[in-house]
C-alpha cells in the first residue's frame, strides 16, 4: 500500500545519532534548547522522527504509551512526575524552560517522544471495526477533540489526507490530554485509500442530502469520513461516500439555525451513533 506515508523516515537508532540528550540533572545548553525548540517545525520532525509535548499530565500519559528521549522540568514540577520519568528528566530553571516552552504560561515540563510507525489498517480490522478518515481537517483543536473522541468510543485508528493538519504539531498534542498515545494515525492519499477497500467495508459521510441518522442502519464496520472544518468533503471523496447520513437539526421541520455543526462535535455524534446499542 504505497498511498500511505510513514510516521517516520529512519529507525530510532538512525534518528539518536544525531542527538545527545542530557542525563538528569545536567546543565541544559542553549543548543539542546534550540534543538528542541526546532522540533516545533513540522519539516524537524520529519527529519528527527520526534515531536514534543508539555504539561505533567500530556508528558505522563505518552510516557506510558510511547518511547520517551528526555524531559525537562523545573523543580517545582518534580514532585508531579513518576519516579519512572524523573530518570528521564533533566531539571532546569524557570527561565530555560521559557525557552523550551511553546506556550505563553509553561507548565514546567517537556518530554521529548518518538512518533510512532504504524502500518494502514488491516483487511481484518476494515471488515470487523470502525475506522475514522479525516479529509482535510485543519484546525489543532478539532483534530485533538476527534482524537479523544475515537479513544473513548474505542476506535483503534484514525487515516488522515495528506492535507489533514499534522497529528503531531504541538497544538493537536496538547489538545489531545495524551490519547495520541491510544490510537494509530496514519496518513495518506485519501482517495487510493477509500478506492482499494476490500469487498464489504462501507464508507459513511455526513452529507446535506444524507439520510437521516437517526433512521439509518447502521454497521459494526465501515470508514466514518469527515470533511473539512469550511468546505466538507471534497468532491473526490465525497464520489466514494457509499452510505450518505445527516445529522438532523432540531426541530427536524424547520431549517437549521446555522450552516453546519463543528466537525469534532460532528464526529462525536456520528460515532455516537455507531456505538449506541439498537433496539
Amino acid at each position: 500500500m504505497r498511498y500511505y506515508e510513514r510516521n517516520v523516515l529512519s529507525s530510532p537508532q538512525t534518528v539518536a545519532t544525531h542527538h545527545t540528550w542530557l542525563p538528569r540533572n545536567a546543565m541544559i545548553t542553549k543548543n539542546e534548547i534550540k534543538e528542541i525548540r526546532a522540533l516545533q517545525n513540522p519539516r524537524q520532525r520529519k527529519a528527527t522522527g520526534l515531536f514534543v509535548a508539555e504539561g505533567p499530565k500530556v508528558v505522563g500519559e505518552l510516557f506510558e504509551q510511547l518511547a520517551c528521549r528526555q524531559i525537562a522540568a523545573t523543580e517545582e514540577c518534580l514532585p508531579l512526575l513518576s519516579a519512572a520519568m524523573q530518570s528521564k528528566t533533566t531539571t532546569v530553571s524557570a527561565k530555560d524552560m521559557e525557552r523550551l516552552s511553546a506556550q505563553k504560561t509553561p507548565q514546567g515540563c517537556v518530554g521529548v517522544f518518538e512518533m510512532p510507525a504504524y502500518e494502514p489498517p488491516t483487511e481484518r480490522q476494515l471488515l470487523t471495526d470502525l475506522t475514522l478518515a479525516l479529509d482535510g481537517v485543519q484546525d489543532p483543536g478539532n483534530l485533538g477533540s476527534i482524537i479523544r473522541t475515537a479513544v473513548w468510543y474505542g476506535i483503534s485508528h484514525i487515516v488522515c489526507s495528506a492535507d489533514t493538519v499534522d497529528a503531531f504539531s504541538p497544538k493537536v498534542v496538547q489538545s489531545t490530554m495524551g490519547a495520541l498515545g491510544r490510537i494509530q494515525i496514519t496518513r495518506c492519499n485519501l482517495v487510493e485509500f477509500l478506492n482499494n477497500l476490500p469487498d464489504g467495508v462501507p464508507v459513511y459521510g455526513t452529507l446535506l442530502d444524507g439520510h437521516n441518522i437517526n433512521d439509518a442502519a447502521l454497521t459494526p464496520n465501515g470508514i466514518i469520513v469527515m470533511g473539512n472544518e469550511g468546505a466538507g468533503l471534497s468532491d473526490d471523496v465525497r464520489s466514494l461516500v457509499s452510505h450518505r447520513l445527516l445529522i438532523p437539526p432540531y426541530p427536524a421541520n424547520q431549517p437549521p439555525q446555522i450552516e453546519s455543526l463543528n466537525v469534532a462535535l460532528a464526529t462525536a455524534i456520528v460515532v455516537d451513533h455507531f456505538r449506541r446499542p439498537r433496539s
